[in-house]
This record gives C-alpha cells, structure tokens and sequence, in this order.
C-alpha cells in the first residue's frame, strides 16, 4: 500500500483535526473582548486631597459620560476632557489599561507659556463605581503648582446632565 492508497484515508481526519480549530478562531474573533466598561450616563465624583502640598476642601463635580466614553473609558475619564481651551495642545504620553484599571500620562499646552501635566490611575470597582488618584502639575512661566488628588466616582443616573463642577479638577 503506496501513499496513494492512502490519501483517501489521510484527507478526512485532517479536515476533521483543521475544521475544530478553525471554528475555534472564528468564534474567538467574533467575541467582544471584555475590558473596562463604565455604565453610560451621569457621574458624580468626589475630590480631596492636597494642592502645593496643603489640604483642601473636597470638590464634587458631576459629568455625563457618552455611551463611546463608557466603552472606552480612557476617552472619558481623560483629564483633558473638559479643558476646551486646550483642545489639540494635548499630547497622551502613556495609556495603559487592564480589565480592571486605567493608568494615562498626558500633557497640554506649550513649555514655554503653560503646560499641565497629569498623571492618573484609576482602578475600576465596578461598571458603576471607581476610584483613583489624580497628579497634576501646571507650570506658568517657570512657576509650578502641584495637586495630588483622591477621587471616587459613581454612577447616578442613566440620563446625562451637564457636566458641573463645583472646583476645576486638578
């Protein structure tokens, strides 16, 4: 018996070991992948901590979260959200993110007149609920003035209102 004879043979178990594996891939593919994914709608959040070294008073701010920024949640929790005046001076130096957390380095602004700088991290509890930390430095002709920053933010409402802060994030 020649390998002729046995292709016939050979032909039908190897579609049978290729034909699993392959629908394996195509199922994998067409799963989401399950990441960080906040509930859309509006966010409160909770501030404290110290500026230029010193406590401050706790600030409560509130912002709607789109249905893309929950999805992607790098989009809206970025510190540059809400810095209109600095729309496309911002550069995203760092953004790592986990099934649970999300960590971004980002800067705004020109070195020679004002920049900030932020660093956040953030741990995600829940699609409803998150805590982190906020860092951020701006400087003004060479003059810094630091923050450090606890937040905790939580899901209120399905329905967005308008963002609303009672003190500027960092």
């Amino acid at each position: 018996m020649g390998f002729g004879d046995l292709h016939p043979v050979i032909m039908p178990v190897r579609s049978m070991l290729i034909l699993p594996g392959a629908v394996v891939l195509l199922l994998a593919a067409s799963v989401p992948s399950h990441g960080i994914e906040l509930e859309a709608g509006t966010w409160k959040e909770v501030e404290t901590g110290t500026e230029d070294g010193k406590p401050v008073q706790p600030s409560f701010n509130t912002t709607c979260i789109t249905p893309d920024e929950a999805q992607d949640p790098a989009q809206g929790l970025s510190p540059t959200k809400n810095l209109t005046g600095m729309r496309g001076q911002c550069k995203t130096l760092e953004n790592k993110k986990s099934d649970t957390s999300l960590s971004m380095h980002v800067q705004c602004g020109d070195p020679a007149k004002v920049l900030r700088d932020f660093n956040v991290d953030y741990v995600f509890n829940n699609a409803r609920s998150y805590s982190g930390t906020v860092r951020s430095a701006v400087t003004v002709s060479g003059k810094s003035s630091t923050s450090d920053k606890k937040v905790e933010g939580r899901w209120m409402s399905s329905i967005c209102r308008r963002n609303r802060a009672d003190s500027p994030r960092g």
